[in-house]
């Protein structure tokens, strides 16, 4: 499958063919810069017969979803993968299971309990990204009789893939010729100037992705890697991201793995020389990463607010960094 875009009022139609039409839902929440970032894989697989998302946004997306549902799919869901049970991936979850009665919610096993009860979700979420949670919504409770498993649905394969946070799945599915790989988060953040929304009028189609790792606190750096590394194994026709659109370069995974090892070298070497570079890692830190890191090229071309959110991202990223050399380096000395 060869990615291209066509674009319609509630998202982007990626060509395809074999009957398997994957589309892409924008879900931007009311909040400056946090538009072409969320995004909600919406697979019709017409020989199987079967119709999934995969992830289903924050809790304010779910409306436009359903619509999305309901205007490509004559209102048929069988099911919806969670990659992972962060409020901008599964907040929608209880909405939609409502929407859609006879729909199997199908997560990491281990995470489904935030789905029936999402009270510590909420409160551990804020603690991390403060009033960004507003702009998200109010999460809904999935009801437990709508949770399943990955058997569920033909051709579906799920990985563990943890490291962005502890429960975490990457999904392949496969139908006919094509691998269609949804890694959530395992391979980072990719931003690709094709799908619009980030980049600046003056960004050439041509520009190289922009992509980085999405490694917040507390963040285990082997087993993510790890997790990354089975991913890649998957050999994918095209790599589907949640932020923010799709490839059918799998290198960028190896790009993506090269990436985190740069990133670690970097703040490490840094930290050595000073270690207070990590009260500022958008300041002291990040500077040198960008003259580092190619993968980063296309970060001065982000729109202003586009930028200024993924200052916010990066920080984080970097702390999860900072926080495992910091962790490392003290058990180092006790030992």
């Amino acid at each position: 499958m060869s990615v291209a875009y066509h674009r319609s009022d509630d998202g982007i139609l990626l060509h395809s063919r074999g009957g398997i039409e994957v589309r892409l839902i924008d879900c931007p929440v009311a909040r400056r810069g946090f538009r072409s970032f969320f995004g909600v894989w919406l697979v019709r697989d017409a020989t199987r017969g079967t119709t999934f998302l995969v992830d289903c946004g924050p809790a304010a997306a779910a409306e436009r979803i359903a619509e999305a549902v309901w205007r490509h799919a004559g209102g048929r869901l069988d099911a919806l993968l969670l990659t992972h049970v962060h409020m901008d991936h599964c907040g929608s979850a209880g909405a939609l299971a409502r929407e859609f009665p006879d729909l199997r919610v199908i997560a990491p096993a281990k995470g489904t309990r935030h789905l029936v009860d999402p009270t510590r979700l909420v409160t551990s979420s804020r603690a991390v990204l403060g009033d960004i949670v507003d702009a998200y919504g109010e999460i809904t409770s999935v009801p437990e009789t709508a949770l399943s498993s990955p058997d569920a649905l033909g051709g579906l394969r799920a990985i563990d893939a943890p490291g962005h946070a502890p429960y975490h799945n990457a999904y392949v599915y496969r139908a006919g010729d094509e691998t269609i790989l949804f890694p959530g988060e395992a391979a980072g953040v990719h931003l690709d100037p094709r799908a619009g929304g980030n980049f600046g009028t003056s960004c050439r189609m041509s520009v190289m992705p922009y992509i980085r790792p999405a490694t917040p606190p507390r963040f285990v750096f082997p087993v993510a890697l790890a997790s990354l590394d089975r991913v890649r194994e998957t050999r994918p026709t095209i790599v589907c991201y949640a932020h923010f659109g799709a490839s059918d370069d799998a290198s960028l995974l190896d790009g993506a793995r090269d990436q985190m090892l740069l990133w670690r070298d970097v703040c490490a070497e840094l930290l050595s020389d000073d270690p207070t570079a990590a009260d500022d890692p958008i300041g002291r830190l990040l500077p040198s990463l960008l003259d580092a890191d190619p993968n980063l090229g296309a970060y001065r071309l982000l729109e202003p607010d586009i930028r200024d959110r993924e200052d916010f991202f990066i920080a984080n990223s970097l702390r999860g960094i900072v926080g495992w050399i910091q962790e490392e380096r003290s058990s180092e000395r006790k030992g």
